[in-house]
């Protein structure tokens, strides 16, 4: 019975070292950075309450995404589907309170993460993740 333990130890330690363990990135410092500058727009948008809402308009048969203010905005917007990265896509604004959204959007779960400035200095950016007419 030791025998079969050392030798499964053995197997465990010899197939570790063969891993390939580059999941670790090179510039680890400067993505750091980006991703604080991440937690930096998403904090302005939290503590300024500022949001987002996708809704159905029936009228148009388009999606709107809908602002929680009327303040001018210019960013982006990037829908993610995790299931399929070839329906992802990305749209660029300038407008105020509502974008409405040409695109069909599949139904399922997406990650949509907005981005923008209002003009004022300070960058904001809100990620959520819907069930999309399902």
């Amino acid at each position: 019975m030791l025998l079969i333990f050392i030798a499964f130890l053995v197997t465990v330690f010899i197939k570790s070292q063969r891993m390939n363990h580059t999941l670790v990135a090179d510039d680890y410092y400067a993505e750091d950075l980006a991703y604080q500058k991440t937690y930096e727009k998403m904090s302005n948008a939290l503590n300024a309450k500022k949001d987002f809402d996708l809704i159905w308009n029936k009228a148009s048969n388009k999606h709107i995404l809908s602002f929680s203010d009327n303040e001018e905005k210019k960013g982006t917007i990037r829908f993610y589907r995790p299931s399929d990265s070839k329906l992802d896509f990305k749209i660029n604004f300038n407008s105020g309170d509502e974008i409405e959204i040409d695109r069909m959007i599949v139904p399922g779960k997406w990650t949509i993460i907005s981005e923008w400035n209002e003009g004022k200095g300070v960058d904001y950016l809100v990620e959520k993740t819907m069930i999309i007419g399902v």
